[in-house]
Formats: C-alpha cells, sequence, structure tokens
C-alpha cells in the first residue's frame, strides 16, 4: 500500500521528536495509556469557545459568504499561498493534483459541482479576490490533507455525546516545533449558524471560505463528522474528478452538509452516508438523539465497510465509540497510536456518565491532542448544544507525534 502523505508526515513527525527534549524513546517499551496530565493539558473552564458567524441560504450562493470572505480575504490568500508551496515536497500524488488543476477549467469543475457549492465557491473568489481556482482549491485542503479524531458516547441514562477533534498538517516549521498549514487554518476557524427564513437550520466549526461541513449539528436530530481514511485509493477518485474521467462521486463534507439540510433523523443520515458514491475514502460519524444511535462508517469512494455502530459496543458492554485515521477492526499502525489511549481515557472518566467537561479532557489529553490538532468541538443533538475551541499543544511531551507514536 502507498501512503506518501503518511510516509512525510511520520518522517517529519520522527525527525522533530530527535531534535526536542523528553524523546519519545524512553516511552516506547510500554503499551498507550490514557495521556490525561493536569498540569498541562487546557481546562474545560478556562478555554475561550470559538465565535460565530452567519451563512444566510436565503441569499443567493454568490452572496452568503461575500462578507465572511471578504473580511479574511488576506488569510485566504496566505492559505492558498502556503499549501501550494509544500504540496510538491508533501507527495507526488498531491503535486499531481495541483498539476491537473493547474490545467482545468475552473468554470467546467464549479459546474460539475451539485448545486449550490460552485456557485457559492465562485462568490468566496470574487470577495477574496482569489481565482475561481484557487477557491476551489481552498475547498479540497481538507480532502489532501488531513487527520482526526472521533468519539460517540452514551451515558448511563441515554443520551448520545459526540466530540471531535480536527487535525490537519502540511509544511513542518522546524523553528517554531508546529505545522504551518495547522496554524494558518486556526486563523481562520469560525462557528457558522446555517440560517433560513430566520430560522437555524444546522450549526458547524468550519474554516471561512470551506463550504462543506467537518462537523455539524442539526439540533434535536443527529450530529456528524468526518475523518480521513488512509488507503491506497486516497486521490485517485478526487484525480478522476478533477480531470472529467468520472464525476459520479461526492465530496464528503458536501454530502455531510446535505444531510445536515436535508435530512429529518439519524437513520436518514447514516443512510445517506454509507451509500453515496464519494471523491475519496473517509470515516464518517453520524450521532442521535436516542439510545444507541451512533454510527461510524468506514467509506471508500465507491464503498462502505465493516459498517460499526455504537448498538455493536453497548452489546459488547461498551458505551462509547473511539476512530482516528484506521480501520476499526484492525490494529492501529506502530506509527499512529491514539485510539487506545483515548480508549484508556474514555474508560477513567466514568463514561457512563460523561458529559461536556469529562469529554472535553479526552480530547484534550496526549496524544488525541497534538500538534496537528487545530480545534476541538462537542455535541449533544438531543439539547442542541454545540461548543468548539481553539486546540494548540506547545508543552514539553507534545509532539508532531506523542511521546509514544511517530504519527498522530
Amino acid at each position: 500500500m502507498k501512503l506518501p502523505l503518511v510516509l512525510y508526515l511520520g518522517l517529519v513527525a520522527f525527525s522533530g521528536a530527535l531534535l526536542m527534549p523528553n524523546s519519545a524513546t524512553a516511552a516506547s517499551s510500554s503499551e498507550p495509556s490514557c495521556g490525561i496530565d493536569a498540569a498541562t493539558d487546557p481546562k474545560y473552564q478556562d478555554s475561550t469557545p470559538i465565535g460565530w458567524h452567519i451563512v444566510n441560504l436565503d441569499l443567493p450562493p454568490t452572496e452568503r459568504w461575500k462578507s465572511l470572505a471578504g473580511a479574511y480575504a488576506a488569510q485566504l490568500q496566505d492559505l492558498v499561498k502556503t499549501f501550494k508551496s509544500v504540496a510538491g515536497f508533501i507527495s507526488k500524488d498531491l503535486f499531481r493534483i495541483l498539476e491537473v488543476l493547474g490545467k482545468a477549467d475552473a468554470d467546467e469543475l464549479l459546474d460539475a459541482m451539485p448545486a449550490p457549492y460552485g456557485d457559492e465557491i465562485r462568490g468566496i473568489a470574487e470577495a477574496s479576490s482569489l481565482t475561481k481556482l484557487d477557491a476551489f482549491l481552498c475547498n479540497i485542503v481538507y480532502e489532501i490533507s488531513g487527520a482526526c479524531s472521533v468519539i460517540i458516547a452514551q451515558g448511563k441514562d441515554g443520551r448520545i455525546i459526540h466530540g471531535h477533534n480536527l487535525d490537519t498538517a502540511a509544511n513542518w516549521n522546524f523553528t517554531s516545533g508546529q505545522w504551518i498549514l495547522a496554524e494558518k487554518l486556526r486563523a481562520i476557524t469560525s462557528n457558522l449558524h446555517y440560517m433560513k427564513g430566520g430560522k437555524i437550520i444546522f450549526n458547524s466549526t468550519s474554516y471561512v471560505g470551506y463550504t462543506g461541513v467537518f462537523e455539524g449539528m442539526k439540533a434535536g436530530a443527529f450530529s456528524v463528522s468526518a475523518n480521513t481514511r488512509f488507503d491506497n485509493t486516497l486521490y485517485w477518485a478526487l484525480i478522476r474528478w478533477i480531470t472529467g474521467v468520472d464525476r459520479s462521486g461526492r465530496f464528503a463534507t458536501h454530502q455531510l452538509r446535505d444531510a445536515l439540510t436535508e435530512d429529518k433523523s439519524f437513520s436518514e443520515a447514516v443512510l445517506r452516508l454509507d451509500t453515496v458514491n464519494l471523491l475519496g475514502p473517509g470515516y464518517l460519524a453520524v450521532a442521535g438523539t436516542k439510545p444507541g444511535e451512533g454510527a461510524i462508517m468506514s467509506r471508500g469512494a465507491k464503498a462502505s465497510y465493516h459498517f460499526w455502530s455504537l448498538k455493536d459496543e453497548l452489546a459488547k458492554g461498551n458505551n462509547f465509540m473511539v476512530n482516528t485515521n484506521w480501520d476499526h477492526w484492525l490494529p492501529d499502525p506502530f506509527f499512529d497510536r491514539r485510539r487506545v489511549p483515548a480508549e484508556e481515557c474514555m474508560k477513567s472518566v466514568h463514561s457512563d456518565d460523561i458529559g461536556f467537561p469529562d469529554l472535553f479532557r479526552v480530547l484534550a489529553a496526549k496524544p488525541t491532542r497534538n500538534k496537528m490538532t487545530c480545534h476541538t468541538v462537542m455535541f449533544s443533538a438531543l439539547e442542541g448544544r454545540m461548543e468548539s475551541f481553539q486546540q494548540y499543544c506547545d508543552e514539553p511531551g507534545c509532539r508532531p507525534a506523542s511521546e509514544k507514536a511517530v504519527l498522530v
């Protein structure tokens, strides 16, 4: 299996660990354990929530992002410049995407997108003084450079809670010891109210100028999130879509947004996300409002594998699910061991009665929180409650990987 992006991240992480104190080698002999550290982890009660903006769906698609994209024009231009400058170094496959994009007709690509996404991207391009191709690139940044962790849990009273860390990385800065792309994305992160007819249709945490949804919630119905899944088709379907060979697939984060816009229930969202053709692999998570309503789908571009539900775990005596970027039915690779520490943390925080403060403790613990982590978001669709916080990891013990990993 050829995974150039994964290998790049692993090599950079390993090199970074060699240059930093508290080497990971001392911990490598033991199995991963819960990394909650009261001395260094951010505290839920002291964290500042991410602010809010509105996307008005009553406006024409070309106008919906005008004020936001205009206000963040400099940051969006900087993001594109940063990404282009490192794409070839990250992987030849990623360079190939930029190469075929450079030869593509922007309007043809945007016309090929289901409404309203092409016109929304046109509006973002105009407001931020980006070319339409560069605005399109902003809308596939996560598809080609992402990671993430997701937890779905059920309390003893049947309440469902859903947490997600959004991780992404490119361009390691050996001077600051941070991922430059993550720093750029934090600068344009916002909570968004998607509104129509004066009412909130759904909420999400996203990047200004990004028309899809990484994480979102429809109050009283369900919440959704997406993680990257690394397999040998990572960029295959996306390149075929850009070049016009096969445009039957859909962007996963647009499907998450369509689910939040159109679907009325947990089961409807799961059916959509488990069956639609996509433009790449991913783990799509849905959490509902009723006991047992949790699912994580391991998706390829054309198929879904080993459907996994919260009911499956409850039948085993477990009341939570944890997923990172690897198939849940297989052991995690030696270079990315985030899943087991998060599972151990869930066992240690009385997960049968878990609320937002305890879930935040798990998501803020190393290695679940690492130098790739941009933000944490938590949902309770039943309560209509969503909270999100910027995340950083710069204290001793933080790595591009963790103490017990080469890649996180």
